[in-house]
């Protein structure tokens, strides 16, 4: 697990930090404690759970374990995450995307992270943009990035199929329309801050050392702008 533990103005220095004592030894689940949830909420940690599903899907470390857990929380997510946005009091929509996110929540700890979570690790910490927004906008760009991977591209094809479309990534870019995902540009960034964002994204304990496809630092400021 990583931590933020220095930040300034300049850069954000990640430490890894783990316990035991972090992991819960029993966890309630219920969906009726989400009724009312903003929908933008909503939206940021659905897609966040969205994330953690598609990124474990195609991380080195990924297995057959871990797929079945992903693709199971892909379908899922892809079915009820935008009516639960829609319709916070839809109560079916909303139980199957908390499973899902549960579901996702086993697999990516046992598989790993990619660049979706390498790339947004210092956007909180500079600007202030939620984990789950920056994790939405970035999804779609990484899986484009990723397609150049054989590998990737083909679980991407498994992910299209229980999705139930042609593209695991035009579907992807289809959900954060219909819940105006907004855009990084939004929050004040702007192109002459993705070099220092692209630098502090990577290194020794960055997630994207998983990713399928490797992610130099120009990769890094190129992803990072067409989230702008």
């Amino acid at each position: 697990m990583r931590s933020v533990s220095v930040f300034n103005t300049c850069s954000i220095r990640l430490i890894d930090v783990g316990s035991s004592l972090m992991a819960a030894s029993c966890s309630l689940v219920d969906p009726e404690l989400t009724i009312g949830l903003p929908p933008a909420v909503t939206a940021a940690t659905g897609m966040d759970a969205l994330c953690h599903a598609m990124e474990a899907l195609v991380t080195k470390g990924a297995s057959p374990f871990t797929d079945a857990l992903a693709l199971k929380a892909i379908q899922l997510l892809s079915e009820n995450l935008v009516t639960a946005y829609k319709d916070g009091r839809n109560l079916e929509a909303r139980s199957k995307v908390m499973l899902a996110s549960m579901t996702a929540g086993m697999a990516f700890p046992n598989a790993g992270l990619g660049a979706v979570h390498g790339l947004t690790a210092p956007l909180g910490g500079h600007f202030g943009v939620p984990h789950g927004v920056a994790s939405a906008i970035l999804l779609p760009e990484v899986m484009d990035f990723n397609l150049a991977d054989e590998g990737a591209a083909a679980k991407y094809a498994l992910a299209a199929q229980v999705m139930g479309c042609e593209s695991a990534v035009e579907k992807v870019r289809a959900m954060n329309a219909e819940m105006d995902v907004p855009s990084l540009g939004s929050f004040g960034i702007t192109e002459e801050s993705l070099e220092m964002l692209a630098s502090d994204a990577l290194g020794e304990n960055s997630n994207c050392n998983s990713n399928p496809r490797a992610v130099s630092h120009a990769d890094a400021v190129a992803l990072l702008r067409a989230g702008l």
